[in-house]
This record gives structure tokens, sequence and C-alpha cells, in this order.
């Protein structure tokens, strides 16, 4: 098997802002990150990672890989954004597989791997002229665009995700909890479903990983993932293709969303197709709005553009370290920025750029060194250091942020 490097590519910016934070081989899909859904599909951990420079520092920490070395023949160039869900079969170089206009992977002999870099693949036209000329061919893949893709595509991942093998009760599930389809149910060891408690895999598997609590008067309906260390609070409603943790604390209803690790909602509040980072503060009350009264076609703000989803329904993207205080309310297709801080009784803007501070006094900028401190200290009281990387990374973002939100 040729050794494999995953890349980043030109669209990274339509991922941004859950992007400033993370490399897009750590997005969320179904029960794993992107990087190892390939790593999954190919059966071989990857040697390395191209990556944008200002990330390159985070990634290499997190993932414990290589970033951005320069590659020989026998290498295989796999798209970061990739939501592999089988086995991949990989043709022999030279070779592109395209999908959707994008490249999909790259088999590299000698002469290929010399006109290609990280650079070169963050750049549409460079990759371009530099593939030009090699065997092409379209594949039947699937490969994120913008945030939405993830959230939208979730059900039908953890479907695809699961194995009968999963099968398997190695948690304590009290005889007064309830468990409705248990062939296409897995308690992780060291998880506790309480009394009352209701996991239904009737319309899909559901997958409770290690040292998960569910409360009492919970309802998880699958498709569902639950990640390491969560807790369900008492009489939450978790359904609809939901992926959660590690280390979450949720209550109230959340429907069909992404909601990654060490996120706290823990009150009552609607939180409806919504993709949800890490670090990230949700309020008693809050609540989102993920259907327009007209039925009509959900537009997103990226930045300076807005975008047309195609859905008729999709809630919020919440990035990281996010703080959102009591009873707020957020309009579907709404964007709130990295590190903004919202404490309102009005209805939040479409779009919160990040570093944001939004009240009733209207919309300012946050003090970043202020809103790093708060993250160190969100960070330690869950045990998580932050990083000299992580930290170097939050002290340039308000500079990197300002090229893509203006």
């Amino acid at each position: 098997m040729a050794r494999f490097v995953l890349f980043e590519d030109h669209v990274y910016p339509d991922l941004l802002p859950i992007l400033y934070w993370r490399s897009v081989f750590e997005l969320n899909s179904g029960r794993r990150c992107l990087m190892d859904r390939v790593t999954h599909g190919l059966g071989e951990h990857p040697c390395g990672l191209w990556a944008r420079d200002w990330m390159a520092a985070v990634a290499a920490h997190r993932c414990q890989l290589p970033v951005n070395q320069s590659i020989d023949g026998d290498t295989v160039l796999v798209n970061g954004r990739w939501i592999a869900r089988r086995p991949i079969e990989v043709r022999r170089a030279p070779f592109v597989a395209t999908c959707d206009g994008s490249v999909l992977y790259v088999s590299c002999d000698a002469t290929l791997a010399g006109r290609l870099s990280p650079e070169v693949m963050l750049d549409e036209a460079r990759w371009r002229d530099a593939l030009a000329g090699v065997p092409t061919d379209e594949v039947d893949a699937a490969l994120v665009r913008f945030p939405w893709d993830l959230v939208t595509r979730n059900a039908e991942t953890l479907v695809g995700d699961w194995r009968s093998t999963d099968c398997a009760v190695d948690g304590t599930v009290s005889s007064a909890a309830f468990l409705l389809k248990p062939d296409y149910i897995h308690i992780g060891e060291g998880t506790v479903v309480r009394p009352s408690a209701t996991i239904d895999a009737e319309s899909g598997p559901v997958f409770v990983s290690s040292n998960v609590t569910i409360e009492p008067h919970t309802y998880v309906a699958g498709p569902a993932y639950i990640g390491p260390g969560t807790v369900i609070k008492p009489q939450a409603s978790v359904v609809g293709g939901t992926s959660i943790g590690p280390a979450c604390r949720v209550g109230g209803e959340v429907n069909n969303c992404i909601i990654s690790g060490y996120t706290r909602k823990e009150h009552e509040g609607y939180l409806g197709r919504c993709f949800v980072g890490n670090w990230v503060d949700i309020g008693p009350g809050t609540a989102n709005t993920d259907i327009k009264t007209t039925y009509g076609p959900i537009r997103v703000c990226l930045g300076p553009r807005t975008v047309d989803t195609g859905l008729s329904a999709f809630g919020a993207i919440i990035a990281d370290h996010v703080r959102v205080g009591t009873n707020q309310k957020i309009p579907n297709g709404a964007v709130i920025g990295f590190a903004a801080s919202v404490a309102a009784g009005l209805f939040l803007p479409k779009f919160l750029p990040s570093f944001a501070w939004f009240t009733d006094s209207g919309l300012a900028s946050g003090d970043p060194t202020r809103l790093l401190a708060t993250a160190k200290l969100a960070m330690a009281a869950r045990s998580v250091d932050l990083t000299p990387e992580e930290a170097e990374l939050f002290k340039r973002l308000p500079e990197l942020i300002a090229r893509y939100e203006g």
C-alpha cells in the first residue's frame, strides 16, 4: 500500500468559521472525525498532513503527525474533506480522482509528486496546472463543502457507520430503563443508563460510548452517537441524526445536530439542525429556529457573502469558544463566529462576527486578550490545558479573521 497524506484544499474558506480553531481533518462526521474516516476506509494510517501554514502547528500537535513535509513517489494525496463511508480503492499512479470539480485523491509517481506541495493544493489555479494531462476520472463520493453538509449528511453517515458487531451492553443499564430494538444499541463500558431513560433504535442505531451518563426521564432516538464522558441531563430529548461529544453536558431538546467536544448545553431550549463547535456554553432557555415561516430556502452569511443552502430547514453554525447567554433567540441560518459572546434580549443578527460582544447596547468587539484568558479558564475547569500552539493561534486569529470577515 502506498503511503497517504491528507491535504486541505482551496475550499477551506467555505468552512469558516468552524475551521479557525481546527484543521479540516478534525471535523466530526457520524462517529468519527474526517481523518479517522479516511484512515478506516484505507485501512492505513496517514504518514502526514498538508494544511494552511497558520494551522500547521496546531494540526501537528493534535493529530500527532508531521505537517507540510514534501513527498516523493508512491504517495497518495487524499482530500481531508472526504466523508469516507466504505473501503477505499485507490488506482495506480499517476492518477487523479475527482468529485464535483474537486480533487478527491492523487496517486503520485515521482514526477507528479515533484509538482505538488501544500501551497499548490490550497490554490485552485495552481493545482489545475500541476495536474493537467494526468489521467483523471470522476468518483462517486461525498465531500464537505459547507458546514451544513456535515449536518444534513449526519443521519445517513451514522447509519452507515453501524456494524452488527457494534451491538453490546458493556455498561450498567437500570432494569427500569427502556431499550427499544436492542440489536441496534451499543452501551459502552462505564456508561450508566438511569431509571426511566429510553434509548430508541427503531429509526436508526444508537451508539453510546464509554463513561456516559444518561439521566432519568431522557429520550435518545437513533440514529445517534453519544461521545465518551458526556452527560445527558434529565428530561433531555436527543433525536434525528445527532452526534455529541466527547465530554459534553446536554439538556433540553436536540434534533439533528453535531455538537463537538466539551460543550455545555445543560438546560431547556431547542437546538435544531446546528453545527456547534468545541468549548461552547449555551445558557438556559436559549433556542434557535431552523425553518422559515414561509418554508423558503435558508440563506447563510459566510463573512461578507451570502450563500443559499438550498435547504428548507437549517439551524445555525456556532463556532468554537462561543458564549451564549440566557433566553437568547437564534434565527435560522445564523452564524456565530469564533469566541463571540452573546447576552442580549434582542433577536440575534444572522451573522455575528468572530470576537464579537453582542448585548442590548448593540454590537462591539471583544478584547482578544481577555477572551483568551476566559478560554484558558474554561478549559482548565474541564481538566484540559490550552497548549502553547493553541495559545499562539488564538493570538493570531484577530488578524487572520479580518481577511475573511472584513
